[in-house]
């Protein structure tokens, strides 16, 4: 089993992540379905609540699509992410897609910023012999 990252180590994965949020980003809908604000979803995700582990399953599994729209402003990415936490000490282990809409946002120096993305119910992640 993985070494589990300490609170310290990941309220500073989690700060460094919002770098890369819109300050309009009020579009976050997990994979239950309940929509939360981005200040919500932080807040969860650095809560007691949910624990992450230093396991080589993390890891981005494919970008399955990417398109740009808009005149280059706008983009929707869709990706597969393999994750192991724990929610309320119940142990997921998910092969989980992900949806996200970027704005490429900046007056002088444009950035590619979230402002919108939904999280799917996951499915159990492939064993080495399946995939």
């Amino acid at each position: 089993s993985g070494v589990e990252l300490t609170t310290s180590q990941l309220h500073t994965l989690i700060s460094a992540s919002t770098q890369y949020f819109s300050k309009d980003c009020d579009g976050i809908v997990r994979a239950s379905g309940n929509p939360l604000s981005s200040q919500s979803w932080f807040k969860l995700i650095s809560s007691d609540d949910v624990n992450y582990s230093k396991d080589p399953r993390n890891k981005l599994a494919s970008i399955d699509s990417c398109l740009v729209f808009a005149d280059g402003n706008a983009a929707v990415t869709v990706m597969t992410v393999d994750l192991v936490f724990s929610y309320k000490q119940n142990l997921n282990e998910d092969r989980a897609k992900f949806s996200f809409t970027w704005s490429l946002e900046g007056e002088d120096e444009k950035k590619w910023k979230i402002i919108h993305f939904q999280r799917a119910t996951g499915q159990p992640i492939p064993s080495e012999e399946n995939s």
